[in-house]
């Protein structure tokens, strides 16, 4: 039996933003792979974040994360971002926009 309606114990959890999974389409298999790779080499560029290099790139700020990681399936980079407000999530999206178009400016990132 419930103490509480569901709604009530749900109104008091976080809460928190997050974006789809993002699709970006590379022109060829094993382009994916190697620009992941790269996006580790320069990891450095993501100030106060903590990196996790485990199927990809993962980097936790203190409000928030972001994933970039290759397809193993299709020639494309998969990317995921979560935190706990929309500016901190624009932010976070907008720090991997730049990484990424460092490493290739003729990417198409639909972000």
């Amino acid at each position: 039996e419930l103490k509480q309606p569901p709604a009530d114990v749900f109104s008091k959890l976080p809460t928190g933003y997050a974006t789809p999974e993002i699709t970006v389409n590379l022109d060829s298999e094993g382009i994916n792979h190697l620009l992941v790779e790269k996006v580790a080499a320069v990891s450095d560029q993501f100030v106060d974040a903590k990196l996790t290099m485990i199927d990809g790139v993962r980097v936790d700020f203190s409000d928030g994360w972001g994933l970039v990681r290759a397809s193993n399936t299709t020639p494309s980079l998969v990317l995921r971002f979560e935190a706990d407000s929309q500016d901190s999530l624009s932010r976070i999206a907008a720090q991997f926009k730049t990484v990424l178009s460092s490493i290739d400016p003729d990417l198409e990132l639909p972000f």
